[in-house]
């Protein structure tokens, strides 16, 4: 258990709906890397302003490091890492 705090943020990714959820957390898991200590689903939206062939879903991560205290910096890069992974292997992309 590290004694440095975590950091949680959330993020919402639109997928179609033929890619599995599980294909998605993995995607998520291997571009987060060993910083992500949990991944949570929040909710799964369909509807307004999304497409039909599509859903939100919303996913909690939340990062810790053993050593040190994760920097803002870093902690917005892995998310823009993140979200390339799941735009480039799922075609997903982030909400907004």
């Amino acid at each position: 258990v590290s004694r440095y705090p975590a950091v949680a943020r959330d993020l919402s990714l639109v997928v179609k709906n033929s890619v599995a959820a599980d294909a998605l957390r993995e995607c998520i898991r291997a571009a987060a890397g060993e910083l992500l200590t949990a991944l949570e689903l929040l909710d799964v939206y369909q509807g307004k302003g999304i497409p039909k062939t599509h859903s939100s879903l919303t996913y909690r991560l939340t990062l810790q490091a053993d050593y040190r205290n994760l920097t803002d910096t870093e902690v917005d890069e892995l998310i823009v890492k993140v979200v390339g992974a799941v735009t480039r292997e799922l075609s997903g992309e982030l909400r907004t």
